[in-house]
């Protein structure tokens, strides 16, 4: 016992850095002792008494008491480095900003990073209560009290539902943008999800008011307070929405809703080059590297250059789609290195890369949505589908689909719920062909599989096989 006692002494020396004290000083009684052991969690000396039958020395209550201060101690430091552990008021706290991921629909998991590491000192990079989520483009917020309270059965099939919603909108947005062009333009497709979407998504916020904890403990705003912030979504709108919403939409006036979800799936691949490559918050093994490649490969084989002796509309419009998900690679990288350590509620997050998308586009207004349409409603024309198909862009998929993505998240986490990835070119390509009778070329399906055989490799799912060590 006393062997034990001595040991702890030693240790508690190297962790305070500090000799021993007077023993007048450690012997006498101090408030508080009954309140530290049961923060601690520590075993009391009462109880130490009572287990081995023998009254403790002063000389060996100190040393408990030292031993109890550095148990102490150890809670302070691991809370301070985000490690998830109990505090003495029994709440739980939610990983630090080196261990933050983002929200993705698809992306590569990625490692800390520096900037994480040196972005800890900022007003945004603190711990944070998971009683109210935390940001997570950036991908590591936990379930609610809502989510906890109820039924596991239920709350397992209303999170796969909400994936299969997710993945069935998100693979039909193709479909529904290829029909509302019939009656109006690209930029005014882009521009009515984008609004809708933000109109949507404020609903929501200002009906659950959604908060972050401070250190405190008492509630943060429910939008963020500081300019830098702010400008940082604003760059995520552009590259998320504007871009890529507009893109695609001027894409598929030249090509097929089926051909624009299969190179919507290459997502993961440029997530993989822009992480790697101009954020450096991730580092690939050769395995991931093997699956950027093949990745690439399965576009060139997609495209199928062989074919082009010019630059056609078909070819353009590819292009078009490439550009679109390089933008949401950067996009993630970008969110990945600046905003994943910040404490901000997902539903916040979800609204301002969608609000502030929306107030761009309400700029762009005189370029984008001023052209005529043609809708032909009042003389009973086909014009229903049009508007309907706008709405499902913009509510659905642009709106309520970020909130399931979210929901699925926080249930399952960032490596099952990219899966979506493989979905979403399954449901378009399905749709494409059902109701819009598209067809394709030989040389599509193939480079399709080669685009989800680097998918699968560059998010670790498939490894390469290692040579054996010859003995």
């Amino acid at each position: 016992m006393r062997a034990n006692l001595r040991a702890a002494d030693a240790v508690c020396k190297r962790l305070h850095g500090r000799s021993r004290r007077p023993l007048a000083a450690v012997s006498r009684p101090r408030p508080g002792l009954e309140t530290l052991r049961s923060s601690t969690g520590g075993v009391g000396l009462e109880t130490l008494r009572s287990s081995t039958g023998e009254t403790l020395t002063p000389v060996e209550e100190a040393r408990q008491r030292r031993l109890e201060t550095a148990a102490l101690g150890l809670e302070t430091l691991r809370s301070s480095t985000g490690e998830t552990l109990r505090s003495s008021t029994g709440g739980r706290f939610a990983p630090g900003p080196a261990h933050a991921r983002l929200p993705t629909i698809g992306g590569i998991r990625t490692t800390s990073s520096r900037a994480d590491d040196e972005g800890s000192a900022r007003a945004y990079a603190r711990q944070v209560n998971s009683s109210a989520t935390s940001a997570s483009a950036s991908a590591s917020a936990v379930a609610g009290a809502a989510a906890a309270s109820a039924p596991r059965s239920r709350g397992n099939l209303s999170t796969l539902l909400q994936f299969i919603a997710m993945g069935l909108v998100w693979g039909s947005s193709f479909l529904f943008m290829k029909v509302a062009l019939e009656g109006v333009s690209f930029g005014q497709v882009a521009w009515s999800r984008t609004v809708l979407g933000g109109l949507a998504l404020g609903v929501i916020v200002l009906i659950m008011r959604p908060r972050v904890a401070r250190p405190d403990g008492t509630p943060g705003p429910v939008l963020p307070r500081e300019r830098i912030v702010w400008v940082h979504f604003l760059v995520v709108s552009v590259t998320t929405c504007v871009i890529p919403y507009l893109c695609f939409a001027w894409a598929e006036q030249y090509v097929s809703s089926s051909l624009a979800s299969i190179y919507n799936a290459t997502t993961p691949i440029m997530t993989a080059l822009m992480a790697t490559l101009v954020f450096r918050v991730e580092r690939l093994g050769l395995s991931r590297w093997a699956g950027v490649g093949v990745g690439i490969l399965g576009v060139v084989v997609v495209i199928g250059p062989w074919q082009y002796s010019a630059l056609t509309g078909s070819l353009a419009g590819q292009l078009a789609c490439l550009v679109a998900t390089l933008c949401y690679g950067f996009t993630f990288g970008y969110q990945r290195r600046f905003l994943s350590h910040r404490p901000i509620a997902p539903a916040t997050f979800a609204f301002l890369s969608i609000g502030v998308s929306a107030v761009v586009m309400l700029v762009l207004t005189p370029w984008l949505a001023l052209d005529a349409v043609d809708l032909d409603l009042a003389a009973g024309g086909d014009g229903w589908p049009i508007v309907g198909s706008l709405l499902a862009l913009g509510v659905l998929g642009t709106g309520l689909a970020y909130i399931w993505n979210i929901n699925v998240l926080r249930a399952w986490g960032p490596t099952a719920t990219s899966t979506v990835t493989y979905v979403t070119p399954i449901v378009g390509v399905a749709l494409g062909f059902v109701l819009l009778g598209e067809r394709f070329s030989w040389h599509e399906p193939i480079g399709a599989l080669l685009v989800l055989l680097g998918i699968l490799l560059a998010q670790g799912r498939l490894r390469m096989p290692r040579r054996r060590a010859r003995g």
